[in-house]
């Protein structure tokens, strides 16, 4: 059996990142939680931390995890039975959730507004990552929920459709007269300045074949924030790909226009919830859902982007 008063120690750490401040977040000192996590890992037989950089092992994420679905389900009993027995609170959950950075920096954030309350039980630490590492944690069980652009649910998952979010190739009006004055062209697009938020992010990509077909792409600089990257659109300084629910109000104010109006992106968004969870996170999804429906395109409804 597991020793989950030393497994607290272990979830202590992973959260703040640092011995001494996780011993002060559990009253302790120092000496004693590396003490406890010692005996933790000669009891189990593994390492939990790597002690050189303070960063949890797989063995130690897994730990964590199953510790957090523990209390959980604890939890869940405790607020099911709470007329047979009276325990110590055991206080509140943590819940992983990992959101594209596209989403939680435009819709999502709507979701959590109003969300909490006194008779909530859990904290949400929520994340941003690109694609390929939320479905990898997924799959390794490091998250309770996530959004991704992948219909297919995840082993001990369901999932929720949201909707299409929609993307557009924008610069100012300025911009486009001074790299663009004979339209778009491969060359044009290539040389003129631009830039996208990590190496990773796929949109510029997908937007420039779409519309030209295959090319070669080159090394183009890196702001890792979408308000960001809409601001220096904004400016005149570059072209980018951008969220539609942050830059249509700036085309509508002619501060920004589109590249190609008939070429827009459209990403379908889906929600995938742990079963374990769902009952916990019922408020959580509700919202997500409401937001999405709100803010985000339904399939119901045609998307109109040419002409703009």
């Amino acid at each position: 059996m597991f020793d989950y008063p030393h497994l607290e120690f272990l979830l202590a750490i992973e959260r703040e990142g640092d011995f001494e401040r996780a011993a002060k977040t559990l009253g302790v000192t120092k000496p004693y939680i590396s003490q406890r996590l010692r005996l933790l890992e000669e009891r189990i037989g593994g390492i939990a931390v790597c002690r050189d950089s303070i960063k949890l092992t797989e063995f130690g994420h897994r730990l964590c995890r199953h510790f957090e679905n523990v209390r959980i389900h604890e939890l869940s009993y405790l607020n099911n039975n709470a007329d047979l027995f009276t325990l110590e609170d055991p206080g509140p959950v943590t819940l992983k959730v990992a959101v594209g950075n596209e989403s939680l920096e435009s819709w999502f954030k709507s979701a959590l507004v109003g969300l909490h309350s006194s008779k909530d039980r859990f904290f949400l630490d929520i994340f941003h990552a690109d694609e390929c590492e939320i479905e990898r944690e997924m799959n390794r069980g490091g998250v309770h929920a996530a959004i991704t652009s992948t219909k297919q649910k995840p082993a001990g998952f369901s999932s929720h459709y949201l909707g299409r979010h929609v993307f557009r190739a924008t610069a100012s009006p300025e911009f486009i007269q001074r790299h663009f004055p004979s339209g778009i062209t491969n060359a044009s697009l290539l040389e003129a300045p631009s830039m996208k938020t990590s190496k990773d992010d796929p949109l510029r990509e997908k937007w420039i074949t779409r519309v030209i077909g295959d090319y070669e792409e080159k090394d183009i600089s890196i702001v890792p924030s979408v308000h960001a990257l809409v601001n220096r659109c904004v400016e005149g300084a570059i072209w980018a790909v951008n969220s539609s629910l942050l830059v249509d109000k700036h085309l509508e104010e002619n501060e920004l226009v589109e590249l190609d109006p008939c070429h827009s992106l459209e990403t379908d968004l889906h929600w995938h919830i742990s079963k374990f969870v769902s009952d916990t996170m019922s408020d959580l999804t509700d919202a997500v859902l409401s937001a999405a429906r709100e803010q985000l395109v339904q399939p119901n409804l045609k998307v109109t982007s040419c002409p703009r």
